[in-house]
């Protein structure tokens, strides 16, 4: 595709995994941990100009968040509202893991998550973990590979709603290995880490590949 060409040659995309379609149908995946950051409307950006026909999807995790920070349902609402109020500002439609997986029990999660745990490699999980953790990965709890596990499955997920995910370049590993076990594996364009002060600048740049 002409555009993503030209975006890579600027360095606004950095690679891409997978065939590049013409009008992809995006989605993004981001983890609600946090208050939602620019960097999530720098990405919107992004999409809108490979695909000018659609706005991206957005997929939050919020159960990961959970997980991972020991939130009730209702404390996480108070961020999932954060992310709800972000994206709509931006017009995009928002779909939370919490609403996709409507049973939270442990028994149905594991049932969720079992036909990708069958599919997945120990190395390959060992790979998607940050340099860090793989340095100490004999200490590791065993929620990393829950959430590990559901990161595949939200990313599951999304390849039923699109076919291309646009991210930032620190989740390669994980995009990859949804690529080798998804049975509709997506396209992943993948972004060069950006500091916030630098999007106004690539922004420039945008506008210059645009002009062309």
């Amino acid at each position: 595709m002409e555009i993503i060409n030209k975006l890579i040659s600027a360095s606004i995309i950095k690679a891409h995994m997978g065939p590049l379609k013409n009008f992809p149908k995006i989605a993004l995946v981001v983890w609600a941990r946090n208050p939602p950051k620019s960097a999530f409307a720098y990405l919107v950006e992004i999409s809108r100009i490979i695909n000018k026909k659609n706005d991206p999807v957005i997929f939050v995790d919020d159960l990961c968040s959970m997980l991972d920070t020991g939130r009730t349902t209702v404390e996480q609402a108070l961020t999932n509202a954060q992310y709800e109020n972000f994206f709509t500002a931006l017009s995009c439609k928002t779909i939370f893991s919490s609403s996709v997986m409507k049973n939270h029990d442990f028994l149905s999660m594991t049932r969720e998550l079992d036909p990708l745990s069958k599919k997945v490699t120990f190395n390959e999980f060992k790979n998607c973990l940050p340099l860090e953790k793989r340095a100490d990965i004999q200490n590791l709890g065993i929620v990393e590979y829950y959430h590990f596990l559901l990161e595949l499955w939200m990313l599951d997920h999304a390849s039923t709603k699109a076919d291309t995910v646009i991210a930032g370049i620190f989740s390669q590993a994980i995009l990859a290995c949804h690529r080798n076990v998804s049975k509709k594996p997506m396209t992943a364009i993948l972004l060069p880490k950006v500091n916030e002060t630098d999007f106004e600048k690539n922004y420039s740049k945008i506008q210059q590949v645009l002009a062309k």
